[in-house]
């Protein structure tokens, strides 16, 4: 009868392993399915051409995009941070857990708000991305609270399917409730917005008092809350084709 027990304890003991095991192992791969598609998609279309010694110029091949996705408006590339196609969906459940190629994927996509237009000339254009735990999508949004990375990375970019590119400056991390329609809007006063949102920054830069279009770059600062991790960039030019 010990003996009987001894191996059911055992077999019990397996399965809860095997289980277990093949949980992590999935779970393992769905984080590098993420990275790989997106690895595979970057370099089809991402040219990268060494101009002078202090700079290279990147492009992004929209015409390959807009035949896989007629979705995608734009590319977002900030250094160690981003570097993805952004879509735009009929609503924000959309492309929540949907990759560029419109199939599933619990990582979704980077994607704009509804509301938004994909013109990116909205006062305040929101743009959506999962907090990954491996990092990738907008998992390395919450590093901008820290001072020093916000200086050394201050810039963004937004790749345009005409081929030109809006160069933002980034200027502040705030901590949001998701809720607040004070902020998850695209009409805003610019002046009283840039001032309340510096205020409440966990870290800023200088910005400039013309008003210029704004990006919003939204995550869930947590899983089961709905405080979200934001980063906040001023349109400072734009790059025309030739």
């Amino acid at each position: 009868m010990k003996n009987i027990v001894l191996k059911i304890v055992f077999l019990i003991a397996l399965c809860v392993f095997l289980y277990s095991g093949f949980n992590l192992g999935y779970t393992y791969y769905k984080y590098w399915k993420v990275d790989h598609d997106n690895d595979v998609l970057v370099k089809e279309v991402v040219k990268t051409e060494k101009k002078h010694k202090a700079s290279n110029v990147r492009t992004i091949d929209f015409n390959y995009l807009r035949r896989l996705n007629k979705d995608i408006v734009g590319w977002l590339y900030i250094k160690d941070v981003a570097d993805y196609p952004i879509l735009k969906g009929q609503s924000n459940d959309t492309y929540l857990h949907h990759n560029y190629k419109k199939a599933y994927s619990f990582a979704g996509s980077i994607f704009l708000d509804e509301i938004s237009n994909k013109n990116f000339q909205d006062g305040n254009t929101i743009i959506y991305g999962h907090n990954m735990n491996n990092g990738s999508m907008f998992g390395q949004l919450k590093k901008f609270s820290e001072q020093s990375f916000m200086n050394n990375h201050p810039i963004a970019y937004i790749y345009l399917p005409d081929g030109s590119v809006n160069v933002y400056d980034i200027f502040s991390f705030n901590r949001l409730d998701a809720t607040d329609t004070n902020y998850y809007r695209n009409n805003i006063e610019y002046g009283s917005f840039i001032k309340k949102l510096v205020s409440a920054s966990l870290a800023n830069r200088q910005v400039s008092t013309k008003k210029a279009p704004l990006i919003m770059l939204s995550t869930c600062a947590t899983h089961d809350t709905n405080w979200r991790s934001v980063v906040f960039a001023r349109l400072s030019k734009t790059i025309h084709k030739g």
